[in-house]
């Protein structure tokens, strides 16, 4: 070894060899020699599941976008529901990815390992791509929009600065216009600015659940204030936080009136 040069550690000779070891090759296969893994849950591939059906519906209008892996026995390690779909719709051949020789003996940590760190986009990133002017699904867009026409591309964006879903927004908006029979967009617009900073939009939605009497809720919104500042003694949760629903429900003194709650605002 010359002077000088730095001697590699064991570790990062290792995940060189490994790396090296574990080489892939790709080429395009029969469809027919391709063997389903047995060991995957059948719900996956079950062709009435609408999961699978919206699978088959891009594949049949997009091709496939990413190749089979499989093992050096024909076994699939990642990519079953393509297999299943592809089999429906009467391909011949398909491009695959073969992992190295020594494969099928640690196929199901292959498997494993393909499926625990995937990352599906959720609404909240969908969201951030719509910002950037990129196509979301359907589902999501409706959404994204009904939020939107509320409160602007500010929300939107304030949305995913704290990583929550439009979804959920859009259900809180719904629910709240429906129980408090408020559709002006000036309150509506309150009732987002609350769920953004001053509660969230799971405790409005289960406060809604929970029959909050809507004279509360409103003034909550408007005044933009928390809709639980004191625990009743005889309610207040083992943990911090406002847990709505775990609190048990029971008729209580607030302010001289019987009211079906187990929390109380002063």
């Amino acid at each position: 070894m010359k002077k000088g040069q730095k001697t590699k550690t064991k570790v990062e000779t290792e995940l060189d060899t490994g790396i090296v070891n574990r080489t892939m090759v790709f080429k395009t296969m029969l469809l027919s020699s391709l063997k389903f893994n047995p060991l995957n849950p059948t719900i996956r591939t079950d062709e009435t599941h609408s999961t699978f059906k919206a699978l088959l519906s891009n594949i049949r209008k997009n091709g496939l976008l990413m190749p089979i892996a499989i093992a050096n026995n024909n076994m699939v390690i990642e990519g079953n529901r393509r297999l299943k779909a592809l089999q429906i719709l009467k391909v011949k051949k398909v491009p695959v990815v073969v992992h190295n020789s020594t494969s099928h003996l640690t196929f199901d940590d292959l498997f494993v390992a393909c499926n625990e760190d995937t990352m599906k986009l959720n609404a909240c990133q969908e969201l951030e791509r719509y910002l950037n002017g990129a196509k979301v699904k359907t589902s999501t867009y409706y959404a994204i929009k009904k939020v939107e026409d509320i409160g602007g591309r500010k929300t939107l964006r304030q949305i995913v600065n704290v990583n929550k879903s439009p979804i959920t927004f859009s259900i809180g908006l719904s629910q709240v216009r429906t129980y408090t029979g408020r559709t002006d967009k000036a309150f509506l617009r309150l009732a987002l600015k609350w769920m953004l900073h001053t509660g969230s939009a799971y405790r409005l939605k289960a406060a809604i659940n929970e029959f909050i009497p809507v004279p509360r809720i409103i003034s909550a919104i408007e005044n933009q204030t928390p809709l639980v500042q004191k625990w009743h003694k005889g309610f207040k949760p083992l943990t911090e936080g406002e847990n709505l629903t775990t609190i048990p429900v029971q008729s209580i003194q607030v302010n001289g009136n019987n009211e079906v709650v187990g929390y109380t605002a002063t």
